[in-house]
């Protein structure tokens, strides 16, 4: 939920805003109702823009506006708007409407929203206050009819002041006439592929209606919540989804292939993920001294009589608890030179526990987890570690992750590592090494032991378990899986466990890392005093969340946008998006994918017109989120920054172009040291001196005393001596110490 909560969604709800400013204009009074009021609460997608040129002008001036506009960028920003539009071409087209013919119609309100009438139907709807413009919507009606009679759709009789209703001419194969329906009534306009929907809308702008939008508890949850933290800044887009509901409705009416193997989100159906009723919030440009801002609610109130409880939810749905805690500020072993910085608070224990029925349902079959548990306590040949006793039951509550990358840039460029609190650092490091004996390479590095593992074919352990029909289940990475032999094998490159990973215990942590000179990168930042924690452009994130209501939180995220996506950026350009890595590109790939089994897709983007990214890396500032756990789910701030913004320490000068990052020589292991072996615990490095956010005065919360949606930006003020931040990237491949 971490970073995908508050990157994608705001990345998703950009988009949607984005190609709106592109290609709408015009303003006015709203007069027309609001679609929130018209819409029935079987929507299950919700888009809506109040004034299309407020929205215009803030985007116009936000980095974002202005990145957008930069000539090295207008062949491809061209070329991307058009494939906008045609990824919604199908139904626009079956409206007998383009975006394009919006232009200048707008007078108010424009909304986006799709409906499931009935199940295994859904309609969408495009809803426009006209105001002012009705010559200008008039003229629209008239070309939508004439293009529709032009390819073919027949117009049906209708009584004055009801929907304008076609049949389209029956393709090959539909079983059905299908219909779609324009409407022109006071001051709104709508189109629906439904005329049954449109209809009722239709009703509603007479006689108003209960069963609507705003009605749904989930809605006005939501809005409610994001209005009581935007104050008096109004917001550009708002937006709402209900996510199950959302893609089940999809999957009732496309014919597109599903993979194979583990339906996932049955799966979380199943296990009392549900239980998260909608998704949605407010989105500006150029508001509250930020360049962007999402405020973002995910609604998931406790079941019925677990109100009081510490589970609100029921099955694996219960590994969502996000305590409330500490500042989540980042450790002294965080290196200053990271992209991303991801620090929250999980309830590890009762994750842990909650994992067991969401394990059985994937594996279908009850039992599983349990029995896995027990042979690698009790079998023989196996390591005989009791997993909840010493793994589970000396871990603290706080994980974080951070992200950099290694040059040259490929599809492996990116490296993470998570860093799991520890409670007992001695059991922990004992536990590891039972566990990874024999299946990973032992090595030292700063008097720390790590456990890599190498490029050669991952030893999987021969964990069998007894079942009634007899026989027994293997591991679920083994290639002789009985009962895997129907689905798409894993392949190298889809292992649970990634090569050239490795783990340790070090600084009251658990580490594992993508790649082994990423953890020794972290290990030997310990010893340093200038870390992330040190780094202005951090401070300004850090200074601007408390500005926004960061408090008490659950997770803290911090980003340098340019670095996070300079590697996606790349691939594209490059033509290499289908085979990348990096967590972006996966979350894109997983989008824009076709859903077939061991086949990288086809890149839809055509990044060839893309400058060098050092053309535009001025305009990707510094961004942060902060989520806070609450009664009815979790809230969430993101926003990015200027990085005019971020204060340079006087007499220091940030390169302009990445460099790698020198590597500390590592003596290779000695492999004849008996296995009881141990590296000695480190003592935790002491937290270098720093005026830190808490320390400093606290700022007043902005009062928006002007309902101003166009804050300026504005510099901040002197203060201490902070690291300016340095290009983000490890050690290119080759550089890697010896083993």
């Amino acid at each position: 939920m971490t970073c995908l909560l508050s990157r994608s969604n705001g990345l998703a709800v950009c988009r949607v805003a984005c190609c709106c400013v592109a290609i709408l204009l015009g303003r006015g009074v709203q007069a027309a109702p609001k679609s929130e009021n018209l819409l029935p609460d079987t929507t299950k997608g919700y888009v809506s823009i109040g004034d299309i040129a407020a929205l215009r002008d803030s985007f116009n001036r936000s980095q974002w506006g202005l990145l957008v506009n930069d000539p090295v960028l207008a062949d491809f920003v061209k070329d991307f708007q058009r494939q906008l539009k045609d990824s919604g071409v199908q139904r626009m087209e079956n409206l007998g409407l383009t975006w394009d013919d919006l232009d200048g119609v707008p007078g108010g309100e424009v909304s986006l929203a799709t409906i499931q009438p009935s199940p295994g139907h859904m309609a969408v709807v495009v809803m426009v206050d006209v105001t002012g413009h009705k010559d200008q919507a008039a003229a629209l009606v008239a070309k939508i009819d004439a293009r529709l009679a032009e390819r073919g759709a027949q117009r049906l009789p209708h009584d004055d002041g009801g929907p304008v209703v076609f049949d389209l001419p029956q393709q090959e194969g539909q079983r059905r006439i299908h219909q779609v329906a324009h409407l022109l009534t006071g001051d709104l306009l709508a189109a629906s592929d439904d005329p049954e929907v449109l209809q009722s809308i239709l009703a509603a702008t007479k006689d108003g209606r209960k069963d609507n939008l705003a009605s749904l508890k989930a809605y006005h949850e939501i809005m409610d919540r994001c209005a009581q933290s935007a104050g008096s800044t109004l917001p550009h887009v708002r937006w709402f989804v209900d996510p199950f509901g959302y893609i089940e409705m999809l999957r009732s009416v496309t014919s597109r292939e599903r993979r194979r193997g583990i339906d996932i989100f049955q799966a979380l159906k199943n296990q009392g993920f549900m239980a998260v009723k909608g998704v949605g919030g407010f989105v500006n440009f150029s508001a509250d001294k930020c360049e962007l801002i999402h405020r973002t609610m995910v609604y998931a109130p406790p079941l019925p009589g677990h109100e009081s409880s510490h589970d609100k939810y029921e099955l694996a749905a219960r590994m969502l608890n996000f305590p409330v805690g500490s500042d989540l500020e980042p450790q002294v072993w965080v290196p200053k030179q990271v992209a991303t910085y991801t620090s929250f608070n999980l309830d590890v224990k009762t994750a842990f526990a909650a994992s067991e029925t969401l394990v059985d349902e994937v594996m279908a079959e009850k039992g599983v987890f349990h029995d896995v548990l027990d042979s690698l306590k009790n079998d023989p040949d196996g390591p005989k570690v009791d997993i909840v006793k010493d793994l589970v039951g000396n871990l603290g509550n706080r994980i974080t992750v951070i992200t950099d990358y290694q040059l040259p840039i490929g599809p492996k460029s990116e490296r993470l590592l998570v860093a799991i609190e520890g409670t007992n650092e001695k059991v922990l490091a004992d536990t590891i090494e039972k566990t990874m004996k024999g299946d990973a390479v032992r090595r030292e590095f700063e008097g720390h032991v790590i456990w890599e593992i190498t490029d050669e074919e991952v030893a999987v352990p021969d964990i069998k378990i007894e079942n009634p029909n007899g026989g027994a289940v293997n591991h679920a990475d083994r290639a002789d899986d009985d009962a895997r032999q129907s689905d798409s094998k894993r392949s190298k490159e889809d292992r649970l466990i990634p090569t050239n990973s490795a783990l340790t215990v070090a600084y009251g942590h658990l580490f594992f890392a993508s790649h082994v000179s990423f953890l020794e990168k972290v290990l030997h930042q310990a010893h340093e005093q200038d870390g992330l924690i040190k780094c202005a452009d951090y401070h300004l994130i850090a200074d601007q969340a408390k500005m926004l209501g960061a408090n008490q939180m659950s997770f803290r995220l911090f980003s340098r946008t340019d670095e996070e996506y300079r590697p996606t950026y790349e691939l594209i350009r490059t033509g290499r998006m289908p085979q990348a890595e990096t967590l972006l590109g996966q979350l894109l790939n997983a989008l824009l994918g076709e859903g077939k089994d061991g086949a990288p897709r086809k890149q839809k983007i055509d990044g060839r017109t893309l400058p060098e990214f050092d053309a535009v890396s001025h305009y990707f500032g510094p961004a942060g989120s902060f989520v806070a756990s609450e009664q009815n789910g979790w809230f969430v701030v993101g926003f990015t920054m200027n990085k005019s913004l971020v204060p340079v320490a006087a007499g220091s000068v940030a390169s302009a172009a990445p460099q790698a990052v020198s590597v500390v020589p590592t003596p290779a292991p000695n492999t004849q040291a008996p296995a009881a072996q141990v590296a000695p615990k480190s003592p935790m490095p002491k937290a270098p001196e720093q005026t830190s956010a808490d320390q400093q005065p606290t700022p007043t919360k902005p009062t928006n005393a002007a309902a101003s949606n166009t804050t300026p930006a504005v510099a901040p003020t002197p203060g201490p001596a902070l690291a300016p931040p340095e290009p983000v990237t490890g050690q290119k491949p080759g550089e890697t110490t010896t083993k």
